[in-house]
């Protein structure tokens, strides 16, 4: 499920509520892109489920050309790895990438299920960085997440569970860097390698099941 808006400007809000469950193939990607007429970075999209039973996304986006960058530069001058196809959710801000741009912040994940949720990749809310030439602007921040499994549900990340579920596969997932990631946006002047502006805060993340 995507709701970037190519144009420019913030990522559309998913919103899904069902007296049953959730079941999704693929990844839920809401990042926003760079309005070049107005400077103003598009805010990642709020991701909301409410669901009856059981909530599972089962992957993350295909490639990393699905996510712009395939390295994102996190949280207050800490830069860590994190591959775009490692999350199942992902709600991105705008990275700022010249003078006069402003990043936009990562959007809000909350999930709440009566069952398990499952998220075998992950979820990140990441806000954009202002990481250029002269840079002199702020990080975004990265926004909220909230996972609640109620009636008994467990919260599984990074992890396809076993019995009596059928994934075709259990156990952890290899090859990426999984969890559940809010993080702030880099800043910084990339030639005079000075701070410029201060790095974007985390979000808050709260997880109960």
């Amino acid at each position: 499920i995507s709701t970037v808006n190519p144009l420019g400007g913030d990522g559309g809000a998913i919103n899904i509520v069902t007296s049953g469950g959730v079941e999704i193939g693929g990844g839920i990607y809401t990042y926003g892109t760079m309005n070049g007429g107005t400077g103003i970075g598009g805010k990642g999209g709020n991701v909301t489920i409410n669901a009856g039973g059981r909530v599972a996304i089962e992957d993350g986006p295909t490639s990393l050309g699905e996510i712009s960058g395939s390295i994102i530069n996190l949280g207050d001058g800490a830069s860590q790895i994190a591959a775009a196809d490692a999350s199942g959710i992902a709600a991105f801000g705008a990275n700022a990438e010249s003078t006069g741009q402003t990043p936009g912040a990562g959007g809000t994940i909350n999930i709440t299920a009566s069952g398990d949720i499952i998220l075998p990749y992950g979820a990140n809310s990441a806000g954009g960085s202002a990481f250029y030439s002269g840079s002199t602007a702020s990080g975004a921040r990265g926004g909220d997440i909230a996972l609640t499994a109620t009636n008994g549900g467990n919260v599984y990340v990074g992890v396809f569970p076993g019995a009596p579920y059928t994934y075709g596969v259990s156990g952890a997932v290899n090859g990426n860097i999984v969890g559940i990631v809010s993080v702030g946006g880099n800043a910084g002047d990339t030639i005079a390698a000075t701070d410029g502006g201060n790095g974007g805060a985390g979000g808050n993340v709260t997880i109960s099941g």
